[in-house]
């Protein structure tokens, strides 16, 4: 895995898992202020139900401790997180029936165009971190309780999860051009290989075409989701304190926990 920021580069994850899970570190990234974020911490990927064998094992072997699902409850049900065969001690998930973000059956709507499937996307994309609070708390708390290593997921590891990366290295500091390229790292991952949209008939080329907006992980995407954010939270830390509802201490703790600094 390799971007054109200044990055702390750590031991490589296997491009297969790349591929097949959108598995990747967090660490490396560097914040305004000249710290790092620690490497083996924090990890975010797709769903994970396909794994076995040395897929699996490399997985396990990232020492895991905690998942958090962002998937509703049909999702978990069909396609279930191998979280004890990970290893994992602690794993949490949500009691509810639809986020917005379960994309795989409008991807045969034939009434879905190019810009209905943009505008959508940019408009899930503003209602997210609101939507999935509960989740986003839980989150954050496990990262300020240092219940690391850590990942969390949802389907395709694109949209609940990449809103929940982004707010994560927001929190740390990273800048925003830095949090924009993280989350187009997802352009190598073969979304086809996302369970929910693996086990359905394919799409035709002129389907895919339109819904090929629904695919992306385009900037103007996370870009709505912070405007919003500002909008109404003033700033990540605003969000964090009065929609989370985390206090100062518990930011101060999450930068301790996850950031090297110099010196």
């Amino acid at each position: 895995m390799s971007t054109s920021i200044d990055r702390d580069i750590c031991r490589p994850m296997p491009d297969d898992l790349i591929r097949s899970v959108n598995l990747r570190d967090l660490g490396g990234y560097r914040t305004a202020d000249g710290a790092t974020v620690r490497h083996g911490l924090v990890f975010r990927s797709a769903a994970l139900s396909a794994l076995e064998g040395e897929a699996l094992a490399a997985v396990r072997a990232l020492g895991i401790r905690m998942i958090i699902d962002l998937r509703h409850n049909a999702e978990r049900a069909a396609y279930p997180t191998p979280w004890e065969a990970m290893g994992c001690a602690d794993y949490w998930c949500r009691d509810h029936s639809d986020s917005g973000a379960d994309l795989a059956p409008l991807l045969r709507d034939p009434a879905m165009t190019a810009d209905d499937c943009r505008g959508l996307m940019t408009g899930l994309y503003r209602t997210l971190p609101y939507a999935l609070s509960e989740a986003y708390r839980r989150l954050f708390r496990g990262l300020v309780e240092g219940g690391t290593p850590l990942l969390f997921h949802c389907a395709a590891g694109k949209d609940r999860t990449g809103v929940a990366a982004a707010l994560i290295l927001g929190a740390l500091g990273v800048p925003r051009d830095v949090i924009t390229e993280e989350y187009g790292l997802t352009a190598a991952y073969d979304l086809f290989a996302s369970p929910s949209i693996r086990d359905r008939p394919p799409l035709s080329p002129a389907r895919l075409a339109t819904v090929t907006p629904l695919l992306m992980a385009e900037t103007g995407y996370l870009d709505a989701m912070f405007e919003t954010l500002i909008e109404r939270d003033g700033s990540v830390r605003g969000y964090l304190l009065n929609t989370l509802g985390l206090a100062p201490d518990d930011i101060t703790t999450l930068r301790d926990n996850l950031l090297h600094t110099p010196g």
